[in-house]
């Protein structure tokens, strides 16, 4: 500090500010006491430009480009002629300005991570439940009858009882038939989205037995349900297996932004209790137009609703009655983010109303206009 104001006061005019005056600007400048008039420094010594340099900018959050309206030569009657004085070009004012946005984009992202923390999702044990219930492929394990200690993989199709327990359609000639009828305990896996690490997934262990007679139908009924271009199903080496779950676990929120991973443990009771969310079932012909149609309508929701920064792009993961969870894109990076509905969603009809009405009023509060250009955004009614 004491070497930059001897700096600062040699380059000022003798009758302009003596050391300790010297001492004072800069003590002021870099706590930003200083007036707004003078907070531009757009001529500088060398000296103080040094010292000071981009932490003058991170210090002061109101040095605005319509702030630093003054400089501090104009101030102190410095003498633009003096040559140990630099005239500070376009450049550090856009260097400046790049640093205040950096912050501002720090700082909002901050707030992110605060309000994903506790952005509002389904309990867990009801999550799992959707999760069997969307979904029409699993990865059943089995133990090796060929190669004998270790596990076998397959990716198996399913439906669910009442229960949510896995029914499988399989061929008494595939080598994972053979293997549960030498030994019954298995693994069941399964997830939105096998190929992403930040979607929940599901493990079921359990116990297969072959579907008795009596119920065949029913469950046929379902199975053709989730299926129903499962012709096969009808041919004399096919049967039905239940997988009765004995311990379920499901993981989510890994690799997510802000939201913290869990892991959960269901008991076969809590699990078969739970009811799967109505609304999940409706997600995909919802979620493919807004993708289309609406991605500005999203980034605007997501930009209002949980305080990003300007966004990039904006794509529908998921959705169920208490809101929806995104794929965002900004600057270079691309995370996932949960967007809460303003309330539960009753019903299909429930949810465009709350698209409509939260894109109105993000719109609203951005300031921006429907329909138009790229960076404005138009509301879905046709959700």
């Amino acid at each position: 500090m004491a070497s930059t104001a001897k700096a600062l006061s040699r380059c000022l005019p003798s009758k302009s500010l003596d050391l300790s005056a010297a001492q004072a600007v800069l003590q002021s400048v870099q706590t930003c006491s200083v007036p707004a008039v003078i907070r531009r420094p757009s001529v500088v010594p060398r000296a103080f430009l040094s010292s000071c340099g981009q932490r003058w900018f991170r210090k002061c959050d109101r040095c605005t480009p319509a702030g630093r309206s003054r400089d501090l030569v104009s101030a102190f009657g410095f003498s633009r002629g003096n040559s140990n004085f630099v005239t500070m070009a376009a450049a550090t004012d856009q260097a400046g300005e790049q640093v205040l946005e950096q912050d501002a984009v720090a700082e909002a992202m901050e707030r992110v991570q605060e309000h994903q923390k506790t952005a509002a999702q389904l309990p867990p044990v009801e999550e799992a439940r959707t999760i069997l219930d969307i979904c029409r492929q699993g990865l059943l394990s089995v133990h090796s009858s060929r190669h004998e200690g270790y596990p076998m993989g397959s990716l198996v199709g399913y439906a669910t009882d009442e229960a949510g327990s896995p029914i499988l359609a399989i061929s008494s000639l595939s080598p994972h038939t053979q293997d549960l009828e030498r030994n019954p305990q298995c693994s069941f896996f399964l997830s939105r989205d096998l190929n992403s690490m930040n979607r929940a997934k599901v493990t079921l262990l359990g116990n297969a037995e072959i579907v008795d007679e009596a119920e065949r139908q029913s469950v046929r009924d379902s199975y053709l349900k989730k299926h129903p271009n499962a012709f096969w199903v009808d041919f004399g080496d096919f049967r039905f297996v239940r997988i009765r779950p004995t311990h379920i676990r499901m993981t989510r929120n890994i690799a997510t932004f802000a939201m913290g991973a869990s892991v959960t443990q269901f008991t076969p009771e809590d699990f078969a209790a739970a009811e799967p969310d109505p609304i999940a079932q409706f997600e995909k012909p919802i979620m493919d137009h807004m993708n289309a149609d609406h991605a500005d309508a999203l980034m605007a929701t997501v930009e209002h609703y949980v305080g990003t920064p300007k966004l990039d792009g904006a794509q529908m993961l998921e959705l169920d009655r208490l809101g929806m969870r995104l794929q965002v894109k900004q600057g270079g990076s691309s995370f996932a983010l949960r967007v809460p509905f303003t309330r539960p969603a009753a019903d299909r009809g429930d949810v465009k109303t709350l698209l409509v009405e939260m894109t109105r009023e993000s719109m609203k509060a951005l300031g921006r206009s429907r329909g138009g250009p790229s960076q404005q955004a138009a509301s879905p009614e046709k959700a």
